[in-house]
């Protein structure tokens, strides 16, 4: 039988309380860091270290986890590359791939076939793939060199990020650290062109 929206979560008269979302986030960040294993992360890093190209790649709700990590690993390395990238066709951006490759594939929730196709495609080129995930099935061991996995349980009706988000931001900083002076370099010169274009607005709008 169908559900009433008075049935789900979130929906009652009485919504969904702050306090109630604050705690269900902690859990995901507890859970989640608990969870992780220090040999699984120096490996990630590593291989976010040493891949020629890094291509970061996300379908439907991962594809702002997708934005996030490029804005991120391009601060402090370059040659990024995203998929899939708006307007364009995926086998044509994919087909560049090579060997030397890393892929941080994100697949929080609900994953799609061109998903588990470009991971599958990605190991048979060689390349090297990090998977961050909620959940993982032997097919992901297969398809993955590094699986790290984050709680992401909602307290309404949508799926939690913000576990995601921070172990992220954790891989991206540990790659700037191992990386050294040269990601140092790499972001003066960044913030060197933002003030020459004049692009960043001092102040409030």
């Amino acid at each position: 039988a169908a559900q009433r929206a008075g049935d789900l979560p979130g929906f009652g008269s009485g919504g969904i309380g702050i306090s109630a979302h604050l705690d269900n986030e902690v859990q995901n960040l507890i859970r989640t860091v608990e969870q992780q294993r220090s040999d699984e992360l120096a490996t990630a890093v590593k291989l976010l270290l040493n891949g020629e190209k890094l291509w970061v790649v996300g379908f439907g709700d991962n594809y702002s986890l997708v934005h996030f990590a490029r804005a991120q690993l391009i601060k402090v390395r370059p040659d990024i590359r995203i998929i899939p990238l708006s307007g364009f066709s995926v086998p044509e951006e994919f087909a560049s791939i090579s060997s030397a490759d890393v892929m941080l594939a994100c697949g929080v929730g609900r994953r799609t076939r061109a998903f588990r196709n470009i991971t599958l495609s990605a190991k048979r080129a060689g390349a090297r793939v990090i998977l961050l995930t909620d959940t993982a099935g032997p097919r992901d061991a297969a398809n993955a060199d590094v699986i790290l996995r984050c709680r992401s349980i909602g307290v309404a009706m949508f799926d939690s990020m913000t576990a995601a988000v921070s172990l992220l931001t954790y891989l991206c900083a540990a790659l700037a650290a191992r990386i050294g002076d040269a990601a140092i370099e790499r972001m003066r010169l960044i913030e060197n062109i933002h003030a020459d274009w004049g692009d960043v607005i001092a102040g409030d709008l």
